[in-house]
């Protein structure tokens, strides 16, 4: 009920709600730290950023404890709908009360990589972890990834095939964290494909299959597409040279070689000929 009347930006009404919910100084209490969660959520959708911030500080109010796993869930909340430059405030602002750490940096990372596609403050995250300190890991790698791979910007991509020589450096370094997992595979090849690398973007696909990893299903049937193509192609190309060969023989059983009929005797229309 909570959810639907933040839906519908009835605010104040489920805040009564929750307000009943408290079951006052006797009952119990039916609100939990998922009630504020929903709360938290729906604000950040209507960018009421403020309320949410709030509302995660109400979580002392119900005597509930705050730790890092409510401070993640708040920053992937603001970061979720979009507000990434409130999250990354909030997480700067916070870091002496929730200790920085990967998973962190890997929320606001995302949020830019996926949510803003801005490979510019991509890299800047990206930059500022190496600074501070704080371990890239699978996921981090996955998300710098995905942001190269998909960036929409035409111009950029014209300009700087030097992204695609990132991802695959990037690609490389990520054995040291446990290999790719499938949302890496599906953003390289998504990115290869877009770049031409028609070949590398089939061969990393395949390689997935291996790794018992699903593709993306309509890019793998474009790939797939594009295999079958390739193959009618070549035993068209076979074919034809087949044939040229089949016919450049023929013509040379057909004809004598020069010189061959000297001194011979042939007929034509009861005609006896002597070639001299």
């Amino acid at each position: 009920m909570i959810s639907i009347l933040a839906k519908m930006r009835k605010f104040d009404t489920a805040w009564a709600l929750v307000d009943e919910m408290r079951g006052g100084r006797t009952g119990q209490s039916l609100v939990t730290p998922q009630t504020l969660l929903i709360l938290i959520r729906r604000y950040c959708a209507v960018h009421e950023v403020g309320k949410a911030i709030n509302t995660f500080y109400a979580h002392k109010l119900f005597k509930f404890d705050v730790g890092m796993e409510e401070f993640h869930n708040l920053l992937s909340a603001l970061c979720r709908y979009k507000n990434v430059k409130d999250a990354e405030h909030m997480l700067f602002c916070n870091e002496n009360v929730f200790p920085i750490n990967t998973k962190s940096f890997n929320i606001i990372l995302n949020g830019w990589c996926n949510i803003i596609c801005s490979p510019r403050e991509a890299k800047r995250i990206w930059r500022e972890m190496n600074e501070r300190g704080v371990a890239h890991d699978v996921v981090s790698y996955s998300s710098i990834i995905s942001c190269y791979s998909k960036s929409s910007n035409l111009h950029e991509k014209v300009l700087s095939m030097a992204q695609l020589d990132n991802v695959l450096k990037l690609w490389s370094e990520m054995s040291k964290y446990g290999g790719p997992d499938r949302s890496s595979y599906i953003a390289l090849v998504h990115g290869l494909f877009l770049y031409g690398k028609v070949e590398e973007a089939y061969k990393h696909n395949e390689e997935m299959k291996v790794k018992k990893f699903l593709p993306e299903p309509k890019l793998d049937e474009m790939l797939q597409t594009w295999k079958s193509g390739k193959q009618i192609a070549n035993y068209q190309v076979t074919d034809s040279k087949d044939n040229q060969v089949d016919l450049s023989q023929s013509g040379n059983e057909s004809r004598a070689p020069p010189g061959s009929l000297i001194g011979k005797e042939i007929f034509h229309d009861n005609l006896k000929l002597e070639i001299l």
